[in-house]
């Protein structure tokens, strides 16, 4: 890993929507909490199906999760 007192930054290239703010925002909080990840809220909800794949439920994690960018 880094020695004390070094900086490194680890990228996914597959994230090629996020913007230079985001990055400049992820930056200064690891800077000043000595680690971070960008993540955004999930907007979306998770279908449950039994064999025949008819929706038997839905888990809605949009409202407590976050997905890691």
């Amino acid at each position: 890993m880094f020695s004390p007192g070094a900086q490194g930054e680890i990228g996914d290239a597959a994230r090629s929507l996020i913007t230079p703010r985001q990055i400049k925002r992820v930056f200064s909080a690891a800077q000043k909490h000595d680690a971070a990840v960008l993540a955004a809220p999930v907007t979306y909800t998770l279908k449950f199906t039994e064999s025949n794949y008819f929706v038997s439920g839905c888990l809605e994690i949009w409202a407590q999760a976050w997905v890691a960018m």
